[in-house]
């Protein structure tokens, strides 16, 4: 029932292409920016800062939270309460709700005073697209996710172009 599989990741897509194949191989549509509502990225350091993340097993913007976390500045936080979301809606809404002070979220979903997280400090966050099945309405709608217009809405949302 589905012509178009869009992802937060690259592995699914490509797996998918793997089990079934299809009419193009899956390529990158956009780059996510992780971001931190919440505090300055130096909150993640004090123990005491509650901090919400997506599920790390299943969601790429909690791996890449992981990520940051792991990192050495950060060790000192390592008793922080951490709270998974099934997924980065669910960590937004423990951010907006007040039950954590912090939350590693999409710069696409963050507060707008939210800090950036530096793209060195985990791995690319890659959202790639796979074609399902060939048919004229999408590849029409393929052709306008890859105009000049939609990459522009794109970047304007809180990504980063692809590589």
């Amino acid at each position: 029932p589905f012509d178009l599989f869009l992802a937060a990741d690259a592995a699914a897509p490509q797996r998918l292409f793997n089990e079934r194949g299809g009419p193009s191989v899956p390529t990158c549509y956009a780059v996510g920016r992780l971001a931190l509502a919440g505090g300055k990225l130096t909150a993640l350091a004090a123990p005491h800062n509650s901090l919400a993340i997506a599920n790390p097993a299943t969601a790429p913007y909690g791996r890449a939270a992981m990520s940051v976390l792991e990192r050495a500045e950060f060790e000192s936080g390592g008793q922080r309460k951490l709270v998974r979301g099934n997924n980065v809606v669910q960590a937004l809404q423990f951010f907006a709700s007040g039950a954590v002070d912090l939350a590693l979220l999409p710069a696409a979903i963050a507060p707008g005073d939210a800090a950036s997280v530096p793209a060195q400090w985990h791995a690319p966050i890659e959202q790639h697209l796979l074609l399902l099945r060939d048919s004229p309405r999408a590849r029409s709608y393929l052709k306008w996710l890859r105009s000049d217009r939609v990459r522009s809405l794109i970047e304007d949302a809180g990504y980063k172009p692809c590589p």
